[in-house]
């Protein structure tokens, strides 16, 4: 008996258990179901958004032919009002003929042309009711109706006739669905085919693609009839019909462009010089054209704008303004050689007193300085007039362009120069005082450095330089002199512990930190050396710790972007273990990816646990100073000894010994400057890599859009139109993601590689 009650009461708990892990296992799946739901409807509304934005602007444009074409047709037909009187007369005759002919067959006993008649019925009053005059519908209506007067005669001589069997009424029906999906974009075929259902159901993710395939469809097929109709306008137009379809067009893309809709704006001047490149003079549209793509941050396709307005239009009053933008381009780009070839130029073409001209020479300049080509970078800074408004900050560019050829004494003369400046601006004058004082400093002639310094107040945006100058001018002064003990380094190790107590994060904190530590060895101040050169050689290490993590937080971040498009895939295939398990590693990734990017912002670090143990050998040393004292007798000093580690102690004990943040520990709050080293560095790669792959895929786009280029002429040879519609679609949806790469390159080169 107790075993049969011990085995009903194992049975009892299993069957319990197995209910909770099963009640477990559905609620776990169910949360599975909802997550995935939830991500792929945020996947669509994000790729609903996107396309938006894209279509938008096209959609913009297309609404801006349409009226352009509907304005040109009024202007060109005088009886309008007739017109329209006489295309809904002509479908109201025809929606009265085939109602007669809808109540001879009635008695048919044909269902199959009386669904027919039902059908053209409906779609003759639809297109009466939306009022707007379409000769393809009236056209497509009109043989329609042909049809079943052809089927009704049929019927007369055989009224047991099985129309759909007869190969001229089955062909005249083909013909008709055609035309109706054409005009109506509905299938009003009679023998409409079910839809094979396949095995996989259908996402919310197949809707909308199926959504975007129909929508970019229906824009290129609108857009075609635009091409068309204007291509028919313009070879019936005589000349004067033409210009005013020119001057309309340009209005309207003037117009855009003054509003500040630039992609509209380039899309309508572009759209002008395809249409209308007999006309004279283009070069308003190429520079407008150039104009809105640099505005709009896409420097290639201004480059090219520009570069067609120079080569065509030399002498245009637009040259010069075009030039200075290609020069600009240059700039952005690093270009070096072809800024001095577009100056080179523009030298020969444009006066000099052209401001466009000015603006050119300035930012030739800087580029010149920025690429160390001093001779040219002169010779552009000393080009600008004395009542240019840029003739202070050229005179400043051409003295720093003398000091980097090593020429100091013009550099010299030329800051001394701009200080005669009357109404300079404060902190200009600072600037061109500490660059005298550096100039000084490096011909050694230390005194007269230490005067510039002087003139410099403590509110100069870039004091930490003046201290860190100060410093290396004073300890240089006395490193002059002879005799040792008569040199005295207290200025330097004053300005350097300025700079170190307000200026933390300065650039110049380790260099202030090493000096200094070697200061203290040649005052023998051995624990001061050694503090400050523990500093200099932790900071080392600190900043290989960095590059490490660095190089760890990458590759986190392309894994959660490789887990993201797995996901995404996951997605768009409906498979839902997948899409879980990407998510779950996702998941995973991001928190270790928080961590890694966030850690700095941590208020749990190294700094203060390094504290601490510094304190606890100071109390080290400090017993040892206190036996030394009651060694000799001196209970005086070993009470003061006792009072300072007492402070000490409640010191260290007032620090909690475990700390937490969310954000981990922070390993760089004891060497800001080792951490910030370090992310330069690692910046200024990511900034090369986005560089080297935005210019990869754009010219990859390039030739892709060339090859698609090839390929439509050889479609529209052999007019194989299906296939045209499909090239011309992914040409278009190529050509608008070059603009975003073109965008993202002009950008990426916006980011300057730090030092």
């Amino acid at each position: 008996m107790k075993n049969s009650a011990l085995i009903c009461l194992y049975a009892f708990l299993t069957l319990v258990f197995t209910g909770i892990s099963s009640l477990n296992a559905q609620e776990s799946a169910n949360i599975s179901e909802i997550r995935y739901n939830a991500a792929l409807n945020d996947y669509v509304q994000s790729l609903l958004k996107d396309f938006g934005k894209d279509a938008i602007q096209k959609e913009r444009f297309l609404i801006q032919q349409i009226r352009m074409i509907n304005e040109e047709i009024k202007s060109r037909v005088d009886n309008v009002d007739d017109i329209r009187k006489n295309y809904f007369q002509r479908l109201q005759e025809r929606l009265a003929e085939v109602r007669n002919l809808k109540s001879r067959l009635n008695t048919s006993g044909s269902a199959t042309l009386l669904q027919f008649v039902n059908e053209l019925e409906t779609k003759i009053e639809e297109t009466i009711n939306l009022g707007t005059i379409d000769y393809k519908k009236l056209k497509v209506i009109e043989d329609a109706t042909q049809l079943v007067h052809i089927a009704e005669e049929m019927l007369k001589l055989d009224p047991n006739a099985r129309l759909e069997k007869n190969p001229k009424i089955a062909e005249g029906i083909q013909k008709t669905k055609s035309g109706f999906m054409e005009s109506f974009g509905v299938d009003i075929s009679l023998n409409k085919k079910t839809p094979a259902v396949s095995g996989k159901k259908a996402t919310i993710f197949d809707l909308y693609n199926e959504w975007k395939r129909t929508e970019r469809i229906k824009y290129q097929v609108r857009w075609t009839d635009i091409k068309v109709l204007k291509k028919r306008l313009l070879k019936n137009a005589d000349s004067q019909e033409k210009l005013r379809m020119f001057k309309r067009e340009l209005r309207q893309a003037a117009d855009m462009y003054n509003f500040g809709y630039y992609d509209l704006a380039e899309r309508s001047f572009e759209e002008i010089l395809k249409r209308y490149p007999s006309m004279d003079n283009l070069d308003d549209i190429l520079f407008y054209k150039g104009e809105s793509n640099f505005i709009l941050g896409r420097y290639n396709r201004a480059k090219e704008d520009f570069s067609k307005l120079v080569n065509n239009y030399p002498s245009s009053q637009f040259a010069p303004s075009a030039y200075k933008r290609l020069i600009q381009v240059d700039h952005q780009f690093n270009d070096f050689a072809s800024i001095v070839k577009h100056l080179n130029t523009m030298q020969a073409l444009v006066s000099s007193s052209d401001p466009n001209y000015e603006q050119a020479l300035l930012v030739a300049t800087i580029a010149g300085l920025r690429n160390g080509s001093y001779e040219n970078a002169s010779d552009y800074a000393l080009e600008i007039r004395a009542n240019s408004p840029y003739y202070l900050q050229a005179r400043f560019m051409l003295a720093e362009a003398y000091a980097g050829a090593l020429n100091y004494d013009e550099a010299l003369r030329t800051f001394k120069e701009i200080l005669n400046t009357k109404d300079l601006d404060p902190e200009f004058r600072s600037s061109v005082f500490l660059k005298l004082a550096y100039l000084s400093y490096e011909m050694g002639d230390y005194q007269t450095a230490l005067s510039y310094f002087d003139q410099i107040p403590s509110a100069f945006r870039n004091y930490d330089r003046v201290l860190i100058g100060y410093a290396w001018t004073s300890y240089k002064q006395e490193l002059q002199k002879e005799n040792a003990e008569q040199q005295n380094y207290s200025f330097a190790k004053k300005s350097l512990e300025i700079l170190l107590d307000n200026f933390p994060f300065s650039d110049y904190y380790l260099e202030a930190k090493t000096l200094l530590g070697y200061i203290n060895q040649l005052e023998q101040d051995v624990s001061g050396a050694l503090e400050n050169y523990e500093y200099a050689f932790n900071s080392k290490d600190v900043k290989l710790l960095s590059d490490t993590l660095n190089e760890e937080r990458e590759a986190l971040k392309k894994a959660y972007y490789e887990t993201q498009k797995r996901e995404k895939k996951a997605l768009e295939n409906g498979n839902r273990s997948e899409f879980e398990q990407a998510y779950n590693k996702k998941t995973d990734i991001k928190q270790a990816l928080f961590l890694s990017s966030y850690s700095d912002m941590s208020s749990v670090g190294v700094a203060m646990s390094n504290e601490v143990k510094r304190l606890k050998a100071q109390l080290v040393e400090l017993d040892n100073l206190k036996a030394k004292a009651k060694a000799r007798g001196r209970d005086d000093l070993a009470d003061q000894i006792e009072d300072l580690q007492l402070r000490i102690y409640k010191a260290v004990n007032s620090i909690p010994e475990k700390q937490y943040s969310p954000l981990g520990i922070n390993y760089f709050d004891e060497h800001p400057l080792a951490r910030k080293e370090s992310m330069i560095e690692y910046e200024n790669k990511l900034v090369r890599k986005m560089r080297e792959d935005a210019h990869r895929q754009r010219m990859e786009l390039t030739e892709k859009i060339s090859a698609l280029d090839v390929q439509i002429q050889n479609a529209k040879r052999r007019r194989d139109y299906k296939k045209l519609v499909r090239l011309e679609l992914s040409r278009d949806r190529f050509k608008e993601l070059a603009k975003r790469l073109d965008f993202v390159e002009t950008q990426a080169y916006g980011f300057d590689t730090r030092t």
